[in-house]
């Protein structure tokens, strides 16, 4: 059973790891897809709709906030300070509590950030570790009992042989007893 369980975890880890990869990898691509695209996020898409687009000019004062969605100006102005002064192009951040993804470019204007909300990701990723520890777990138990039925039904051919045995000796011993006692 430690075996089962060890490449359960394996495989399920793996599964988990591939998918959160994935899921990074297509957040930078919708991430570089909004920098390079359109100027507004696009309502119908669930990434663009939870998108941010900021311009920043040259002293890094905010330029323009594109967004369907309502923030408070103070925590993106943290935000946009963070972004600011991280070294990377591409990170996550916090804002209000909900996760991010952000993609920083320079241009001739000043700086321009791209934020997508990570939430949906991961949910997924929350999802999907459930299902596997309830299917995981399910898995183990009906294959903890089909071991033991298995087991049971294989041993029950040599019990019968060894309890024969002990009547043969037992037979056995009893008829050698009896003319040596006369």
């Amino acid at each position: 059973m430690s075996l089962l369980t060890v490449v359960f975890v394996l495989i399920f880890g793996t599964i988990y790891i591939s998918t959160a990869i994935s899921m990074e990898r297509d957040l930078k691509h919708e991430l570089m897809y909004t920098m390079s695209g359109p100027k507004k996020p696009m309502i119908n898409s669930p990434m663009m709709a939870s998108s941010i687009i900021i311009e920043l000019d040259s002293d890094n004062n905010i330029a323009q906030v594109l967004t369907y969605m309502e923030l408070n100006k103070e925590a993106l102005q943290e935000t946009i300070y963070e972004i600011v002064n991280s070294e990377s192009q591409f990170g996550k951040v916090k804002i209000e509590g909900s996760r991010y993804g952000y993609l920083k470019e320079y241009t001739a204007k000043g700086l321009k950030i791209v934020l997508m909300s990570r939430e949906q990701q991961l949910d997924v990723l929350t999802n999907l570790l459930k299902v596997f520890l309830a299917m995981g777990s399910i898995s183990l138990i009906l294959l903890l009992f089909i071991s033991i039925y298995l087991t049971n039904r294989t041993i029950k051919p040599i019990k019968e042989s060894f309890e024969k045995q002990k009547q043969f000796i037992a037979n056995a011993s009893h008829e050698l007893k009896t003319p040596l006692t006369i």
